[in-house]
């Protein structure tokens, strides 16, 4: 059994990349060990899932790198510009984007849970193991740290000295999106003990792991927060953060829901969604006109809930019916999946450039704002593509826009 390469992000064209071989177009070919979208088996278990069927990976990628660029859209507005009478309009539409993105980091993760916490690799040397991460993920998170470091000193004009660069490369603060490089490390320091784990665990122990961890993360903040309830003896349990949307992944894509279930998935997202949106932009409204952290953050309550809805859409959907429509999909699916790390790395810069451009977010025609917000996720999305593709063109790029 062979593995993705480790990263979340692409399928890579390595030797061991599993969505280089088995990809979307296998969608097509029925699988004798995963029941179909159309025909769902609720009592058998995906326990024995192989990791070759996660050809809705590509499309996971693709959406996931999609809510990226939307969510910074949003945070132009909602991280530089106090709420007031005059932006009201662009503040609505930004609580609204930023919203809508929440799903995309747990995505991401979840994703990185199910290629890597693959069970018939918990006896892969250690060294081995980190050997991969450093040459995919920690080297090219380092030289983009460098290309930042220069984006803000000479392209933003940031008073920033070498000395201060290095101690931000070290807290991980040169620019905002890179948090995420330290965050995969931080979750692949646990991938040897947690794969040893999930061979060992039943469906059901996995399943209780995930309880614990979501009233830790999710639930009790969510108490606290409205309600006053402090659950403050429980942060002694040592279950919390981004692991459990990691050990997620791997526990979604093995589950069977019942066909009632799924169809009240897609309402939950719309409905959580708006939940979010409304009650942001409310509090910011009452809150001295500034953003809350917990609506924006990636383990609230609703964010939780939204990201696990929308990975089971796409782990279902039915893609041997949408290709069948539109043949040439598929291969633009895996495009883009293909370059989403790179994507992720080198998009700020874009939003950065075409922000400079565009009239400023501030309009007082709800029309007028969501024309430029849409233009700055189009542009983004569009000049990030084609900016990694010519980057990927030379030779060494390619391991530093893997």
């Amino acid at each position: 059994m062979t593995e993705d390469h480790a990263d979340q992000f692409q399928p890579h064209e390595s030797d061991d990349s599993i969505l280089s071989k088995t990809t979307l177009t296998e969608i097509d070919r029925p699988q004798p060990d995963r029941p179909q979208p159309d025909h769902p088996q609720p009592e058998q278990s995906r326990l024995d899932h192989k990791l070759p069927h996660l050809i809705y990976g590509d499309s996971l990628r693709v959406v996931a790198i999609i809510l990226v660029i939307v969510s910074h859209v949003g945070a132009l507005v909602v991280y530089r510009q106090p709420l007031r009478p005059e932006n009201s309009a662009s503040w609505g539409l930004a609580t609204f984007l930023m919203s809508i993105g929440r799903p995309c980091v747990p995505l991401f993760l979840m994703l990185s849970g199910c290629l890597l916490l693959n069970p018939q690799k918990a006896d892969e040397p250690i060294a081995t193991f980190f050997r991969k991460r450093l040459s995919k993920v920690a080297i090219p998170g380092l030289f983009w740290a460098f290309i930042f470091l220069a984006w803000r000193r000479w392209g933003l004009k940031e008073p920033i000295s070498l000395v201060q660069g290095l101690q931000a490369i070290v807290s991980g603060t040169v620019f905002a999106h890179l948090w995420f490089i330290y965050l995969i490390l931080g979750l692949y320091v646990m991938v040897p003990v947690l794969r040893v784990y999930i061979r060992g665990a039943s469906l059901k122990n996995q399943g209780y792991f995930l309880m614990v961890w979501f009233l830790l993360t999710a639930l009790f903040p969510l108490l606290k927060r409205f309600f006053g309830f402090d659950f403050h003896g429980f942060v002694y349990i040592p279950l919390q953060g981004y692991i459990g949307v990691f050990v997620g992944g791997y526990f979604l894509q093995q589950v069977t829901i019942a066909p009632w279930l799924r169809r009240l998935l897609p309402t939950t997202i719309v409905a959580f969604t708006a939940i979010l949106s409304i009650a942001s932009y409310a509090v910011a409204a009452r809150a001295n006109s500034t953003w809350d952290d917990y609506y924006y953050s990636y383990l609230n309550f609703f964010a939780v809930i939204m990201s696990a809805c929308l990975f089971l859409v796409l782990r279902d959907f039915s893609y041997s019916r949408l290709f069948a429509k539109f043949p040439s999909l598929k291969a633009q699916i895996q495009w883009i999946s293909a370059l989403s790390f790179g994507v992720y790395l080198f998009h700020p810069i874009v939003l950065d450039i075409l922000s400079w451009i565009v009239p400023p977010l501030t309009q007082s025609s709800v029309i007028a704002n969501g024309g430029l917000m849409l233009s700055l996720i189009l542009g983004t999305i569009v000049f990030s593509l084609a900016g990694v593709a010519l980057l990927r063109k030379i030779p060494f790029m390619r391991y530093l826009l893997p």
